[in-house]
């Protein structure tokens, strides 16, 4: 799952955590080479003027099935 809600726009050790988790994810798709894997995004879709709404948005953006690594 990531989350791309409006909080991840917030500082955490003078980086923005949206910064902070696309890095983590950058860094740990090598070693999930032939894993079975698959992306939820959360928070997308909603603007973050409609909290109730966008809290609950989730939407599967990368089907599970076996990661084929272009990197």
């Amino acid at each position: 799952m990531f989350d791309v809600s409006g909080s991840m726009a917030e500082v955490l050790g003078g980086q923005r955590k949206i910064d902070i988790a696309r890095n983590a994810v950058q860094e740990a798709l090598p070693s999930l080479a032939e894993e079975i894997v698959g992306m939820r995004v959360y928070g997308h879709r909603i603007p973050k003027s409609d909290k109730a709404k966008s809290c609950k948005d989730t939407e599967l953006v990368v089907p599970f099935a076996k990661l084929e690594s272009t990197i």
